[in-house]
């Protein structure tokens, strides 16, 4: 979560959603944002893409970043598979990550099994954000333009993915 508080809006940034280039730009001097972090939805930790409003910022206006639920699923795919090279944890294959999505496996973490519509429950979002089109969304709702940094803001292509479908 970020929260603009000159500007009375918090941006709700879920897992592969850009979250880690938006706290980057929008929490920089420039921008003045806040990296607000909270509980995981599993209650095991702490982490920056929590949906629960604090008090203070109950009448702030609510941006969402989407995504388009493939594009995402196959970004939480790629993380997952770099996440055990980085730690030792065994890879698995695109069928199996995508069954246990479905399924939500409890052997993934809620950061991989758990959908937009999972984190934000009832909230009714005041403006949405595509990460399709991202920095034109940006410039629009905060009236300037917001320079992200390339890499996983860029558009991919996915077709060895699709072709597995």
């Amino acid at each position: 979560m970020i929260v603009l508080e000159d500007r009375k809006l918090v941006i709700l940034t879920l897992p592969h959603t850009a979250s880690g280039n938006l706290h980057r730009v929008l929490c920089s001097p420039e921008f003045g944002g806040h990296w607000a972090i909270g509980p995981t939805p599993d209650g095991r930790g702490y982490d920056h893409h929590v949906t629960q409003l604090a008090e203070g910022w109950a009448d702030f206006q609510v941006a969402l970043v989407v995504r388009h639920p493939l594009d995402r699923l196959i970004g939480l795919y790629e993380h997952h598979q770099h996440a055990a090279e980085k730690n030792g944890w065994d890879k698995i294959a695109w069928w199996l990550f995508v069954a246990m999505v479905l399924e939500k496996n409890p052997d993934l973490s809620w950061f991989y099994r758990t959908t937009i519509a999972d984190l934000i429950g009832d909230r009714k979002p005041d403006h949405l954000l595509h990460f399709e089109s991202l920095p034109d969304d940006l410039a629009k709702l905060l009236g300037q333009p917001v320079p992200l940094p390339p890499g996983w803001t860029e558009q991919r292509d996915w077709s060895a993915y699709y072709a597995q479908i």
